[in-house]
């Protein structure tokens, strides 16, 4: 009777059980309101009760039934296309929309929104940002740094006090960017600024009443400030504070380990998109439902326009075929009969060829685009941060969307600074009259000392490094150490190159035209920078603690964790933004007084590299 019983409770358990796992592979979002702490023992005992059931039906009926499902999966995953595909907008690309702009379409509409159409010399300085990799790290870094600089140069505040208040128009650092070249998270958070400049500027609403960051929602309790997000940078800080992980993880666990489910539901790559997609709608100003846009629309909609001024995207992705750049871009790729990107290829050309027309590529775009197929802004910014693990490789397809094309992965294994990309952008802007300049944000502890060397350029050599004597399994260890070493050893040679292409024939007036911004170390054990430096580490996941967010936001205001190299590097950032042709509003000191009184507080009045005028 007792047996009978206990067989009866734990066949049903074992049934419940299975049940609630089926539920989860079905709705892996459904993490996202369950505590982090639950995800762990969810992970490591959720089978359980389904390999219990199949067990004992193997015990019933008399037949391996586990052994049989892990050949199926093992033949199954060996041998079939698992799916996986870069998502394409299911409804066409609206006539209306925006498409990619050609190089010298992009400049006439950067100088007409800069009021210096007639003479490129009464221009200011276009500011390109190179945004690193590091998924959410990077992302709140590089978010941090461009929301600083658009709370400083909000036109519509006269004072110069210390209270961050809400900026109703489009802050003039938004026009002064002229392109954001990111890598993985630095590509999510170059991509959410541009997006919540869109909503900013196309919302209609009276101005009394604008604001980056919705005001009728309860912030987020995985922010580490407390209160409402004021202004841009607060803003984007709460959004990228919500958990990315969570959905990502079960999805790896459970739907993807499960053969062909990729060709009918959402894999994790699409998981992490959408749960970007719900952070930004959950706290962004969006417009009414009929203007909705969300990072569900498609990408083009981030374009600038003859209205207003956005900056250009840039997102690096890597070809698994080749190793070369993929770029998703709103520019085109030709530029004066040549390639404005070097050896990379044009993510749009990429699924709008035919078979018939692959052989037909010009700086990476094949020669007949169906400019109708295109992508959502979060499919964008996931070509760039497809993540080992976390994300799959994405398969790329042609127009009939049988014609496998390529895979795209991460784009921070080809270079994970996204400055060669800035190179090609720097050096078109040179033939065009222009005097670029750029925002290196990095978002790894790096000592000041090689900051300043590679702010020197070409005349520095590189340190030499020091290893330890004896590696545990150094065969295996010693390759792929290697081979992730390279993505920023190639970084910085393209950095050097660029310091060197930014001096270039023009005179010096007395300001760099490269401000590299990064995180400073917190040295452990007594080391410092004179010794063998070892450094607290940073999280790198698509989820960032309290004290995580906490510390990459005092990397922008302690002075000590660089003896104030890191203030002077935003202060040089006020320094390009004077205006030739526009004297009477000089946007250079009001941004330099507003971060030395707003954000650096009194005690660094000393920093930058000459008073403000």
């Amino acid at each position: 009777m007792l047996e009978e019983i206990f067989y009866r409770y734990a066949g049903l358990t074992a049934l419940v059980g299975t049940g609630l796992l089926i539920w989860f592979v079905i709705t892996p979002q459904l993490s996202s309101e369950w505590s982090r702490a639950l995800v762990l023992p969810l992970l490591l005992g959720a089978v359980i009760p389904f390999f219990s059931l199949l067990a004992w039906l193997s015990a019933v009926i008399r037949l391996p039934l586990l052994l049989l499902l892990v050949v199926v999966v093992v033949v199954l995953r060996a041998c079939v296309h698992e799916g996986h595909d870069v998502r394409i907008l299911p409804a066409p690309a609206s006539p209306s929309d925006p498409r990619a702009l050609s190089f010298s379409e992009a400049v006439r509409l950067w100088r007409t929104h800069n009021q210096c159409d007639a003479d490129p010399r009464q221009c200011p300085k276009p500011i390109l940002v190179a945004a690193a990799g590091g998924a959410s790290r990077a992302a709140f870094m590089t978010t941090s740094t461009l929301g600083l600089f658009l709370d400083a140069t909000c036109t519509d505040q006269d004072d110069k006090t210390a209270t961050l208040k809400e900026c109703r128009s489009t802050p003039a650092f938004a026009n002064r960017l002229f392109a954001i070249s990111g890598v993985s998270g630095g590509a999510l958070g170059g991509a959410l600024t541009t997006a919540l400049l869109r909503e900013h500027q196309d919302r209609q609403t009276p101005a009394a009443e604008l604001r980056p960051c919705r005001a009728d929602v309860t912030p987020s309790g995985q922010w580490f400030h407390r209160g409402n997000a004021i202004g841009w940078r607060q803003c984007l800080q709460m959004i990228l504070a919500e958990d990315f992980l969570s959905p990502v993880v079960i999805g790896l666990a459970f739907r993807d380990q499960i053969p062909l489910i990729g060709l009918w539901a959402r894999d994790r790559a699409a998981l992490l998109e959408d749960s970007w997609d719900d952070a930004f709608s959950r706290y962004a100003s969006l417009a009414p439902p009929a203007g909705r846009m969300a990072l569900s629309a498609p990408f083009e909609r981030l374009a600038p326009s003859d209205r207003h001024w956005r900056p250009m995207l840039v997102l690096n992705g890597t070809s698994v075929s080749t190793g070369r750049r993929i770029l998703t871009s709103h520019l085109k790729p030709f530029h004066d009969g040549g390639c404005l990107f070097k050896d990379a290829y044009d993510f749009h050309g990429m699924i709008s060829v035919a078979a018939q027309l692959r052989v037909d590529w010009v700086c990476g775009l094949p020669a007949a685009v169906d400019e109708r197929r295109t992508i959502s802004i979060a499919t964008a910014i996931s070509n760039s941060a497809r993540f080992p693990i976390i994300s799959p490789p994405g398969t790329v397809r042609g127009s009939d969307g049988r014609l496998y094309v390529d895979r795209i992965v991460d784009g921070g294994y080809f270079e994970n600074y996204g400055v060669t990309t800035a190179y090609d952008i720097a050096a078109a802007l040179r033939e065009s009259g222009l005097d670029p300049v750029v925002l290196l944000i990095t978002n790894e502890p790096i000592l000041p000392a090689r900051v300043k060397e590679l702010n020197l350029g070409a005349t520095i050599m590189p340190p030499l490094p020091e290893s330890s004597e004896i590696l545990p399994l150094a065969w295996a260890r010693a390759p792929v150490g290697a081979f992730l070493e390279t993505r920023s050893s190639r970084g910085d040679l393209s950095l050097i190159r660029l310091t060197t292409l930014l001096a270039g024939p023009r005179p010096d007036d007395g300001v760099g035209r490269l401000a590299h911004v990064s995180v400073y170390p917190e040295f452990l054990d007594g080391a410092d920078s004179t010794a063998k430096p070892r450094f607290k580490d940073v999280s790198m996941s698509w989820w960032l603690s309290k004290p995580i967010q906490e510390y990459l936001n005092d990397q922008l205001f302690q002075t000590y964790l660089a003896s104030g190299q890191q203030q002077q590097m935003l202060l040089r950032v006020c320094d390009w933004l004077g205006h030739p042709g526009k004297r009477e509003l000089d946007l250079r000191k009001t941004c330099r007084e507003r971060l030395i009184a707003q954000f650096l507080g009194p005690t660094s009045t000393y920093l930058g590299e000459g008073a403000p005028p």
